[in-house]
Parts: C-alpha cells; structure tokens; sequence
C-alpha cells in the first residue's frame, strides 16, 4: 500500500510539474520577447556603431491600394534596432533578428541611403 502512495504522488507532482512547463512555453510561444528580446537588446546597446546599421535596405509593403498599405522590413540584424518594438531572433551565435514591426505607409526604420 505504502508503494502504491508513493507511485501516486510521483505521478500528481510530475503532472503538476508538466502543467506549469506547458504554461511557461504557451506564454513564451505568444510573446518570444520574454525570452530573448531583452538580452538581444542590452547585446545591441553596447555594440559599436549599431544605431548607424539600424537602417532598412529591404522595406517590403503589401498591395493595398496607399496609403492603406503595410509595410515591414526585410532585413537581419545582429541585433534588435533600437527604433523596432517588436523584434524576433534566432538563437544562433551571433544571433539574426529580424524586426517585425508592421506600419502603415512606409517602412517601420529608417531607409538605408
């Protein structure tokens, strides 16, 4: 009887435990920034010249009629610009981001000249 109490709370603390890791990787699959943002971010802050790379070459808009139109921007980074609200990147040394930010009529960071 004593091995079946213990086989019982072995299974209720690993279902408790998988519940919670369920609920960490849902939040994290909703809002990645949780995650890697805030350290992509204090990595950009302190490299040299980041905010001159922190153009657009590649500004991508959708094909609705302007000024309806949406646009974001094609580039990797090896950083999140400072001028982007939300960024995704890959966990890869160093790391690509990719600024996701979507505005309407122009391109969401300032085109490279």
């Amino acid at each position: 009887m004593e091995l079946k109490n213990q086989k019982m709370v072995v299974k209720v603390a690993l279902l408790l435990f998988l519940v919670g890791l369920s609920a960490t990787v849902e939040a994290v699959r909703l809002d990645p920034s949780l995650i890697i943002s805030q350290v992509i971010n204090n990595i950009g802050e302190s490299s040299a010249g980041s905010a001159a790379s922190d153009c657009c070459s590649a500004c991508i808009c959708d094909r609705r009629a302007p000024p309806f139109f949406q646009c974001t921007c094609g580039d990797t980074f090896d950083h999140c610009p400072a001028a982007c609200n939300q960024c995704v990147c890959t966990r890869s040394i160093p790391p690509q981001c990719r600024c996701t930010d979507r505005t309407q009529g122009r391109c969401p960071l300032t085109p490279c000249a």
